[in-house]
């Protein structure tokens, strides 16, 4: 069986991560406005072509157009120091190595940067929990219909619910299990979702244990 977690705000508290280089880009002369601004615009593939392919160097880049001070090396070497495993969210080890310890295959699918998120995940030593570390450009349903048969059952570890209702729309046998992100779902509107909702990854660790 295939068991299929989502890193950032599932693992990996990005959110935190994300007000730490904010606070630290104010060292440099960037206001919160041109942080988000240049963040949005990081993310994208291509201009104006919207998806996941966030990297520090580009978004420092983009920062440095608007705050010609910036010294592009030394930004970038303090946001890559704040990969840290503080953003961790606790019980994450906890629930990895009870994961490896089972026979099912144990798979990242994560949308990010393949070069960025990799480096997050090697940085913060979680590469050895998993079979596979795989990174896509947002479409998590595409990959698992690809991946899986028809009537296979999988566990699905996510906090996205746009993402967790397309991949039930394609496996409803699905056990998909959803890591509450504070940042954007609140807890009715998880509720009325039908899945199985958790604020901790030690709360997912007992609901697993009975399904594995």
């Amino acid at each position: 069986m295939y068991i299929f977690l989502d890193f950032d705000y599932t693992l990996f508290d990005a959110g935190a991560f994300r007000m730490s280089l904010k606070h630290c880009a104010g060292y440099y002369g960037v206001d919160e406005t041109i942080f988000e601004a240049c963040y949005q615009k990081a993310r994208l593939w291509h201009e104006g072509n919207y998806g996941a392919n966030y990297t520090i160097e580009k978004h420092v880049s983009y920062m440095k157009e608007v705050v010609s001070a910036i010294d592009i090396d030394s930004m970038v070497r303090k946001f890559y120091a704040y990969i840290d495993r503080v953003y961790l969210y606790e019980g994450v080890n906890t629930l990895l190595s009870m994961l490896q310890n089972t026979s099912h295959k144990i798979v990242l699918l994560s949308v990010g940067n393949p070069i960025f998120q990799q480096t997050k995940i090697e940085r913060l030593d979680l590469d050895k929990y998993f079979d596979a570390c795989v990174y896509v450009n947002g479409n998590k349903a595409d990959y698992i219909s690809h991946h899986t048969d028809t009537d296979e059952t999988f566990i699905c570890i996510n906090d996205d619910l746009v993402e967790n209702n397309a991949i039930y729309a394609i496996r409803p046998q699905a056990h998909i299990i959803i890591k509450r992100n504070i940042y954007r779902n609140s807890v009715e509107e998880l509720y009325h979702s039908g899945f199985p909702f958790f604020e901790t990854l030690t709360e997912i660790h007992s609901y697993v244990s009975q399904l594995i």
